[in-house]
């Protein structure tokens, strides 16, 4: 996504809101949900570990997530290895259940 683009949508992020479709709600959630989780320790652009795992657990319907489960998620999404989780590896994170999702349906569709 282009830095023009970003810059045109908040523009007109009023407008925006009023005729945003289901899609677009989508988009905005994903994104607010991980800015609503980051930087309540360290850095405000990324999550940590305990700051991912709250998300996960208020956030998603996967049930409670055992520590060592969190600690292997860390460790596949965390591609630079900094111990916390930017946005890009948030993306992928969630790119990945969408991804899931679709196998889910595409089943379901049999």
């Amino acid at each position: 996504v282009s830095a023009a683009w970003i810059l045109w949508a908040q523009s007109h992020s009023e407008l925006h809101t009023v005729m945003e479709t289901p899609l677009e709600k989508a988009l905005t959630t994903m994104v607010t949900t991980f800015h609503k989780y980051s930087g309540r320790e360290g850095s405000k652009l990324t999550l940590s570990r305990k700051e991912l795992k709250e998300l996960i657990k208020k956030e998603l319907c996967l049930g409670e997530m055992k520590d060592n489960s969190i600690d292997d998620l860390m460790k596949s999404l965390d591609k630079n290895s900094d111990q916390e989780i930017d946005f890009k590896e948030y993306s992928v994170f969630l790119t990945t259940l969408c991804m899931a999702y679709n196998d889910f349906f595409l089943e379901d569709k049999k």
